[in-house]
């Protein structure tokens, strides 16, 4: 975790420290980008596609597991972004259609292979804020826990254009550290992580 020196301190109003696995991974991988981005709270003016991608898909993912329609979560997210999309056509592309064209197919493959489990009113993105000392919690959210294959996997979405590796997977922090999270929220015991990789291109057939 993060020191609790002056340069890599976030508080909340009241005085707390509230660290998250995005905030350590940014730490571990650069302190410069950890302050600008937590600290100053900078932001680049223009979202990367990637990113962008991501994002939509995440929430796309909550709203099916949610038993909302994706694809009146998709239009409406297309009707908020509009003139962003219009105008960035350059860096995004066609994004929403290549995301319709994907999740369609996607829902369609894993249809009753893969069932979210209900904690607390929800099946999906599962919000966590622990205490780790005086002061200091441990915050995130959980993409989803879910049945497949008569086991319990942590599941985790991952949008990409390359596929994370065998070793990249099997050393995964956040993996390690949402299992504690998940034991502490009083969760049953889970089988393992169930990596939702999701290609962040359409299929070319």
């Amino acid at each position: 975790f993060p020191s609790h020196d002056t340069t890599s301190r976030v508080l909340t109003d009241d005085g707390q420290i509230n660290i998250s696995q995005s905030k350590v991974k940014t730490y571990r991988q650069c302190r410069r980008a950890y302050h600008n981005k937590f600290v100053l709270g900078l932001q680049r003016k223009k979202r990367k596609r990637p990113f962008m991608f991501g994002g939509i898909v995440h929430e796309i993912c909550e709203a099916h597991f949610e038993r909302q329609n994706w694809g009146k979560v998709l239009d409406k997210i297309e009707l908020d972004n509009k003139a962003l999309f219009r105008r960035e056509i350059e860096m995004y592309g066609n994004i929403i259609e290549d995301i319709r064209d994907i999740m369609t197919d996607y829902f369609e493959h894993w249809k009753g292979q893969i069932k979210p489990i209900k904690h607390d009113g929800r099946r999906s993105e599962h919000e966590f804020r622990i205490e780790l000392d005086d002061g200091l919690w441990f915050t995130g959210k959980i993409d989803a826990i879910v049945k497949a294959k008569g086991m319990r996997w942590l599941m985790e979405h991952k949008s990409f254009s390359r596929m994370l590796s065998e070793d990249e997977r099997w050393r995964s922090v956040q993996a390690a550290v949402y299992f504690r999270a998940l034991e502490i929220m009083g969760f049953d015991r889970i089988d393992g992580v169930l990596w939702d990789m999701i290609s962040s291109k359409p299929c070319n057939v």
